[in-house]
């Protein structure tokens, strides 16, 4: 397995010592069917689909354990082959979805007002994003998460004021 497969399976908050490409491959599935959809959504610039992109985003962030792109991975890939099912989300990974479902809401709520410079920036930024994913092995949101998470946890509360440790 690459290097970089490794760190995107730790940046959604996975352990990686029982990791393989199948896991690998696994995770990839819904950045992989959201890059689809964002490009669809960009070509025919229907607000539409990124409502219904961001409904389902928001949703796998908000309940884990009920995520339509796990659910589908889980019945019509993991089980006829006798892979393990995908584990419920960890919390890098239901962050980044939050983001991106709520970048979709964002696109679909400019398309819908007339906003078009705005729908353009964000398009732009969720491809971008998409791109990132699927041909890079890097979600920047799960990044940005673990980073905030990290920094946190060096500071601690010390005589009502916040020490950085490190």
């Amino acid at each position: 397995m690459r290097e970089s497969q490794v760190s995107f399976i730790r940046q959604m908050g996975f352990a990686t010592e029982d990791a393989d490409e199948q896991f690998y491959s696994a995770l990839m599935l819904q950045p992989r069917i959201v890059a689809a959809s964002v490009a669809l959504g960009i070509a025919t610039q229907s607000p539409l689909l990124f409502f219904g992109l961001s409904a389902v985003l928001l949703w796998s962030g908000l309940v884990p354990t009920c995520n339509p792109f796990d659910a589908f991975y889980n019945r019509a890939v993991a089980r006829p082959r006798g892979f393990p099912p995908l584990p419920p989300s960890r919390a890098p990974r239901r962050f980044a979805m939050s983001m991106a479902g709520t970048v979709a809401l964002t696109i679909g709520i400019a398309l819908s007002t007339g906003a078009v410079t705005t729908a353009w920036f964000f398009e732009g930024l969720f491809a971008v994003a998409a791109v990132q994913v699927v041909f890079a092995d890097v979600c920047g949101a799960a990044n940005l998460f673990n980073l905030v998470r990290r920094r946190l946890s060096s500071a601690t509360p010390q005589s009502g004021r916040l020490v950085r440790h490190g």
